[in-house]
């Protein structure tokens, strides 16, 4: 991975904050359930609001299963165990189970761990990136942009692309924040500075964190599995000794791990509330989808 990483990130999240931009606009307008499919459906008609209600139901189980996927392969780096297919098969039950349980209780609950969570995630980053910048070493800088892209304009796209694709996807968990709108507070105002101050957030933090992992790690940085944690780690070992570097790249993995645990958990709940506002707002589920129990959990 190399220093253009960075722009391509900003290239992105100026396109992904357009796409924002709408939400936060579209979100002053409706308060109902639903984000996405709500939109389309008053503006494009039934149909098209039942499909892509549908598809973005669809894209969050596989969210939500791709989450708990990273969790048990993260934690391969610490327990053998769960390389066995089991084990494996068991603890992805069990996290299904254990988020269903928390949802249950509804509101209070999700709203807790959700917190913890993206608590844990910001004070990761701010801290990789605070003790990371005292150990970067210019040289990995160079080369900025990868050789095998400036052999013509061509290859120079096909790099461009390969590297925008997976970064888009660092930034599209904002369209979830306006499905549960009828269940906050003033969510025609709110929705939409919460939008654009996440998107703002997300894109200073993720530019100096690349760039911080970068200067740390160098082009080695793209073939680690776990890169915030063996770069920070690496770094420390270096230049602390081999003890303070384990005990950096102890730290970063346990956040880590935290930090997928809110994504897991955040589209456990949210997957469900997408499903039962499309039963509740304008019928286009059966009403039993829809149904809450006595702590409003759907």
């Amino acid at each position: 991975m190399n220093l253009s990483a960075v722009a391509v990130l900003l290239c992105t999240a100026i396109t992904v904050s357009l796409i924002a931009l709408c939400y936060a606009d579209l979100s002053s307008r409706f308060t109902g359930l639903g984000a996405a499919w709500l939109y389309s459906y008053h503006a494009f008609g039934r149909f098209t609001g039942y499909e892509l209600g549908i598809f973005t139901w669809f894209l969050g189980c596989c969210t939500h299963s791709a989450e708990i996927v990273a969790l048990l392969t993260t934690l391969k780096n610490f327990l053998p165990i769960f390389n066995r297919p089991l084990i494996y098969g068991a603890a992805a039950f069990g996290l299904i189970v254990l988020f269903a349980v928390i949802n249950f209780f509804g509101h209070g609950l999700v709203k807790l761990v959700n917190n913890v969570s993206a608590a844990a995630k910001i004070l990761t980053l701010i801290i990789f990136i605070v003790v990371g910048v005292f150990f970067i070493h210019k040289a990995n800088f160079s080369p900025v942009i990868p050789q095998a892209a400036l052999k013509g304009p061509m290859s120079f796209i096909h790099h461009f692309g390969e590297a925008f694709t997976p970064i888009f996807y660092l930034f599209t968990g904002f369209s979830f924040l306006p499905i549960a709108a009828k269940q906050m507070k003033n969510p025609e105002k709110n929705i939409p500075r919460v939008l654009i101050a996440v998107m703002v957030s997300v894109t200073i933090l993720d530019a100096l964190m690349m760039t911080v992992a970068v200067g740390l790690s160098g082009t080695k940085l793209g073939g680690y599995s776990t890169p915030l944690a063996n770069a920070l780690g690496g770094a420390l070992a270096k230049g602390l000794g081999t003890t303070i570097g384990k005990w950096g790249y102890a730290f970063i993995i346990f956040w880590m791990l935290v930090s997928i645990f809110g994504v897991a958990f955040s589209s456990s709940f949210n997957t469900p509330s997408l499903i039962t506002s499309m039963a509740n707002e304008h019928g286009m589920l059966p009403k039993f989808i829809g149904k809450k129990n006595k702590h409003d959990a759907p």
